[in-house]
């Protein structure tokens, strides 16, 4: 559920935090939000997939839209709806030759579909990934895979607040991530902590108090 309320502090993928900084993507409209700064950084690797079950003899997306294949295709996020715009495979387009777009997360072993695309690939059960280890099980979706394939990935999950927070509050939380941070293995997907990393996230200013954290621990200069 989402609060219409100013924030005071929050969690989110790194690039979404960049991009309200910014005011661009989804925050075009409303940002930019310049009174954003980071705290930490913590690292969630994750990739862009796209597959296809064996038997549709698809080896190409620009296939689908060149022969119009009335297939089912399941999307995981923006970055997946941009690829397949990319390829001409708009929702419109697709319905229009008798296909279909459908949601990729909350999928289940019995979910119909020909074509994934998703940019948050990971072996772990969080609801917006889960859905690539299920298929896996359920249908091999993965085997045979037994070369390197290359593809673009990302990661970071930021920590952020408000320019007005308090100086040792934004210390104490930079503080307390890092003293837990062996605790971050334990979580549902393969976070980790990285001391050179910890204070990056594009050109979102990092807060004084979490700076003055990390000059003190010799992370940041």
């Amino acid at each position: 559920m989402r609060v219409n309320a100013p924030i005071d502090f929050g969690i989110t993928e790194s690039g979404i935090l960049a991009s309200a900084y910014r005011g661009t993507g989804a925050y075009a409209a409303d940002g930019p939000y310049k009174n954003l700064r980071l705290i930490a950084r913590i690292e969630d690797p994750y990739a862009l997939l796209i597959a296809v079950k064996a038997e549709s003899g698809i080896t190409d997306l620009a296939e689908i839209a060149r022969r119009k294949l009335p297939v089912k295709i399941l999307a995981g996020s923006v970055a997946a709806t941009t690829v397949l715009n990319f390829y001409g495979l708009t929702r419109e387009a697709v319905t229009s030759w008798g296909g279909q777009i459908g949601a990729a997360m909350g999928s289940t072993g019995e979910t119909a579909f020909d074509v994934i695309v998703g940019d948050l690939a990971t072996p772990a059960l969080n609801p917006e990934s889960s859905y690539w280890t299920t298929f896996t099980q359920k249908w091999g979706f993965l085997r045979g895979v037994d070369r390197p394939i290359k593809t673009i990935g990302k990661s970071g999950e930021a920590v952020f607040a408000r320019d007005d927070t308090p100086d040792q509050a934004a210390y104490d939380i930079a503080r307390a991530i890092d003293d837990h941070r062996l605790a971050l293995r334990w979580f549902i997907r393969p976070y980790s902590y990285d001391s050179r990393t910890v204070a990056q996230n594009f050109a979102v200013p990092l807060h004084p108090g979490a700076a003055r954290y990390y000059r003190e621990k010799g992370y940041f200069r």
